[in-house]
């Protein structure tokens, strides 16, 4: 059996926590990109969006400068609706995305 190495090139992808929206329906997820650089900012934010069902919200931390240049105008560009942007602390800060 293989062990896992903490280096992000052995990294295992978890599901992110799901809470449900209003009456049961859209959920909302989380992705914490903060530690990962252009152009994989947007690559793992657009394989979670891919996971997602139509309706869901995936609330994507990243850092400030090209990731939260790059990742709402890619989000639009591929047709989801970027429902805000808001700094959470520091150099973070939330991109709210609608599938």
């Amino acid at each position: 059996m293989a062990t896992k190495e903490n280096n992000s090139a052995n990294k295992v992808s978890t599901p992110l926590p799901r809470r449900e929206g209003p009456g049961g329906g859209s959920g909302s997820h989380v992705l914490d990109i903060t530690k990962e650089h252009c152009p994989m900012t947007f690559v793992k934010t657009k394989i979670e969006l891919s996971r997602l069902q139509a309706g869901d919200i995936l609330e994507v931390l990243l850092s400030e400068g090209e990731p939260l240049d790059n990742v709402p105008r890619n989000a639009k560009e591929q047709g989801y609706n970027v429902l805000s942007v808001e700094h959470v602390e520091g150099t973070t800060h939330k991109v709210v995305i609608k599938k």
